[in-house]
């Protein structure tokens, strides 16, 4: 076994923690937490260093299956790297927090109508 493959635990418990706290969703909502875009940042620029496999020795020397694979995961780090750059662009706290202040008041002005139209009711 090659020594950076003991890397790749440690990787994926990075990922595994930055994928699990970067999306918030509830009743107002999905939200991206722009702390663990940072985290899942680092998890692709570790993940990008199974290119380095062609700095040891080059793509010829390995069969187009391995070549495959270190180049698959390459191309899929640096595609989930600009998809975390589009979620932090995403990421506006002001935005999520005035879209929670409008759902909360639409939602007191409907209970506060309805007990209005219920005590209309029983007068």
């Amino acid at each position: 076994m090659e020594i950076p493959f003991f890397a790749n635990f440690p990787i994926l418990l990075l990922g595994s923690v930055a994928i699990k706290s970067m999306f918030n969703i509830d009743r107002n909502g999905m939200t991206i937490n722009r702390s663990a875009c940072y985290i899942m940042f680092g998890f692709t620029f570790c993940s990008m260093f199974t290119l380095l496999h062609y700095r040891n020795e080059p793509p010829t020397s390995y069969r187009w299956e391995v070549n495959l694979t270190i180049a698959s995961e390459g191309f899929i780090a640096m595609l989930m790297a600009a998809t975390t750059f589009y979620c932090r662009l995403q990421a506006n706290i002001k935005k999520n927090d005035e879209l929670a202040r409008k759902v909360t008041e639409a939602s007191l002005m409907k209970e506060s109508s309805l007990l209005i139209r219920l005590a209309n009711k029983k007068a």
